[in-house]
């Protein structure tokens, strides 16, 4: 018919179709649907404006941070490395020990010092008592010492006071113990010397022994040991 509106084969008057339940909720709702929106809007905007004035915070203290790390480390780089710093207990760090080559012209016998004599004048059986001689190396727990001695026989009466190491360098040693047996080193041997060894002691030739002794046994036969420099040898 004319003036009406057939949609799916329903007609309706004027051609106007009844609203749907939707539309007039829509139509309705839509003023306060933009007033929210609009809402929604403005926070999603604010909250990216907060986001990026963070994002721009942190940067900002991260290349404070960064370089204020940067100066703490270049300064404590410059004052370590300076010669202030160097000389400073402090600052300066122990140093790892380093090998000690053994002084060949010593171990050689080349201008080694006289040292005072420790055998009783009674004790010196047989030759003179000439000892000379020096400590190479002192170490926390060891004394490496040089010995030479005129060829001579003496009696070791009081007990070994110290385990000592000997290796012959020169000449040859005769150890009679206090059995009556002797036992003879020539340049090369090494033996050990107890500690509460008694008996004779005889050396032939121009002697020459390296000796090594636990460092506070050393001090406590012998003497506290002096505090020079002696350990400083580098390798030849």
């Amino acid at each position: 018919m004319p003036g009406d509106l057939s949609i799916t084969g329903r007609e309706f008057p004027n051609g106007v179709a009844p609203a749907k339940q939707s539309d007039v909720f829509l139509k309705n709702d839509l003023p306060e649907l933009r007033q929210k929106l609009r809402i929604d809007l403005d926070h999603v905007e604010a909250s990216a404006q907060v986001r990026e004035r963070g994002a721009e915070n942190v940067k900002r203290r991260s290349i404070s941070h960064g370089g204020t790390y940067g100066a703490v480390v270049l300064g404590v780089t410059l004052v370590l490395s300076s010669p202030v710093a160097a000389d400073d207990p402090q600052v300066r760090t122990k140093a790892a020990p380093i090998p000690v080559r053994m002084d060949p012209d010593k171990l050689a016998g080349v201008a080694l010092p006289p040292s005072e004599p420790f055998i009783a004048p009674e004790d010196v059986l047989e030759g003179s008592h000439r000892p000379r001689g020096e400590i190479l190396y002192q170490g926390e727990q060891l004394v490496m010492e040089i010995y030479e001695d005129n060829a001579a026989t003496y009696a070791i009466s009081a007990p070994y006071p110290v385990d000592e190491y000997v290796l012959v360098l020169s000449g040859k040693l005769i150890l009679t113990d206090s059995r009556g047996t002797e036992h003879e080193y020539v340049q090369g041997d090494s033996l050990m010397v107890p500690k509460g060894f008694t008996g004779i002691w005889k050396m032939l030739g121009n002697y020459r022994e390296l000796i090594s002794v636990d460092r506070t046994a050393y001090e406590q036969a012998f003497g506290p040991l002096p505090n020079a420099e002696i350990n400083d040898r580098s390798g030849r």
